[in-house]
């Protein structure tokens, strides 16, 4: 990273630095998704297009439980769990 911005060595745009969280934040804030749309987009969505569906992307039996609790005004991770797993929420500086 340099300047903000992910680049390779010669300055190509490489990538980006946002996190899912952000990019929830950013789909409610900037283009007025309603937070469930945005949930889905983040999740069943990625799921669906990987062909991993059926394991995970809902809150179902049989699914993988990962999960992330949100702050729903401020959109701000407060815990997550990994395979059913609480592990460390890394800080929101947002």
């Amino acid at each position: 990273m340099r300047n903000g911005r992910c680049t390779t060595g010669d300055g190509t745009l490489a990538g980006t630095l946002l996190d899912m969280a952000s990019a929830v934040r950013n789909s409610v804030r900037l283009l007025g998704l309603p937070l469930t749309e945005a949930l889905r987009l983040a999740s069943a969505a990625p799921a669906a297009f990987l062909g991993i569906e059926d394991r995970l992307g809902h809150i179902a039996p049989g699914y993988r439980a990962d999960m992330v609790a949100l702050d729903p005004d401020e959109i701000r991770v407060l815990a997550t769990w990994v395979a059913g797993e609480g592990a460390p929420c890394p800080s929101d500086n947002s």
